[in-house]
């Protein structure tokens, strides 16, 4: 049984360094739980229980949810998903510590392992407050990190769970709250994370605990920050990416441009791109140390361009790529971009630049090719 009075599931590195940010500095500890969606998992787990930051550190097994992340239809998914349901019990009990009593439990993204593991406490722990805690973008201009939900999942948590949940009332812990409230309105419930990326003894512990060297600095001036391809891009949307990289690389040269691929992305770029190789790294802690500013960052991937000015107060060029694509080319967030709250984000991660000539929004290649020509 665990002592400690709240947890967190994390699935990727930049929740990772959220959750330890929200931590740093309390004096009661959590116990965090590293997804297998994680790459890495075990690794972090070792070093971040090296400087005891959180009461107990965990890597939850991939097998117990293995049934839902095999390739199937619509229809078995949700049959599978209702069986879980049934055994929710049995299935959260092998992944967290159910007897620990938690006060707490903060969740950024959704997938089936916080999704079942926020309905265990929702039916079954009453006093458990359910938290979400910023994950990027998602947070910010995403419907379905929490309250909207397919038809079949709201007709099986209404027959099981009796589920009903004001998400007005759930509490948010985000970077930037005037963010939030600009894009989705005022009425919710939002707390500033207090950002420690300027503590010198905070910012030692994170390098540690990601292994940053001094050889993992980026130097090229031209940073493209890739995205799981897969996930974001139908096939057209894909091969039109890959063509932009491409004249990017004429334009800038092969020798000044280095593509950051995202941790999950399995797709291997050709050997006309040089590619950071350092996977294990997370984007923010190159950012930390290499001298961002000075740097031109290139991506579709929102995120990246609103953690240097949120996280890290840089205000480096920024290219953002995703005028450039037709709703065809898409398939991520599709209610967020239906309702506009994509173009708002992007708009609003705009705004927050004091010199607004150093964010850039190409809406053809034409203008792209220009705006690159035009760098110093």
């Amino acid at each position: 049984m665990s002592e400690s009075k709240s947890c967190f599931l994390c699935s990727t590195t930049f929740q990772l360094i959220t959750a330890m940010q929200i931590c740093y500095g309390r004096r009661e500890k959590a116990d965090l739980y590293i997804l297998p969606l994680c790459p890495n998992g075990s690794v972090y787990r070792d070093r971040i229980s090296e400087v005891k930051l959180f009461h107990k550190v965990s890597v939850i097994d991939g097998d117990s949810l293995s049934c839902l992340y095999k390739k199937q239809s619509a229809l078995r998914y949700n049959i599978n998903s209702f069986l879980c349901y049934l055994n929710i019990k049995k299935i959260v009990s092998k992944m967290i510590s159910v007897d620990a009593s938690y006060d707490k439990f903060y969740f950024s993204s959704v997938t089936p392992y916080s999704k079942l593991i926020q309905l265990y406490f929702y039916r079954y722990s009453k006093k458990t407050e359910i938290i979400l805690f910023d994950d990027g973008e998602g947070s910010y201009d995403d419907p379905y990190i929490i309250g909207k939900l397919s038809k079949a999942d709201y007709v099986a948590r209404k027959i099981l769970f009796h589920y009903r949940m004001n998400t007005k009332l759930i509490l948010r812990y985000l970077y930037s709250p005037s963010l939030y409230t600009e894009i989705n309105g005022h009425g919710y419930r939002v707390k500033k994370i207090q950002n420690k990326l300027s503590n010198d003894e905070f910012v030692n512990m994170i390098n540690h605990i990601f292994e940053f060297n001094e050889i993992d600095k980026i130097s090229e001036k031209y940073i493209i920050l890739d995205v799981i391809k897969e996930i974001r891009f139908t096939q057209t949307g894909k091969e039109k990416l890959l063509s932009i990289y491409r004249k990017i690389s004429d334009i800038v040269g092969k020798e000044n441009l280095i593509i950051k691929q995202h941790p999950r992305d399995k797709d291997t770029l050709s050997e006309s791109f040089q590619v950071y190789n350092n996977q294990s790294i997370p984007l923010e802690i190159i950012e930390l140390n290499s001298n961002i500013q000075n740097k031109v960052i290139i991506t579709v991937a929102s995120t990246a361009i609103f953690t240097t000015k949120v996280l890290l107060n840089q205000e480096p060029i920024v290219i953002l790529l995703n005028k450039l694509f037709l709703e065809d080319d898409l398939l991520y967030n599709t209610e967020g971009r239906k309702d506009g709250k994509v173009q708002r984000f992007n708009l609003e991660c705009f705004n927050l630049y004091n010199d607004k000539n150093r964010f850039m929004l190409p809406d053809s290649i034409e203008i792209l090719e220009h705006m690159l020509r035009s760098i110093q």
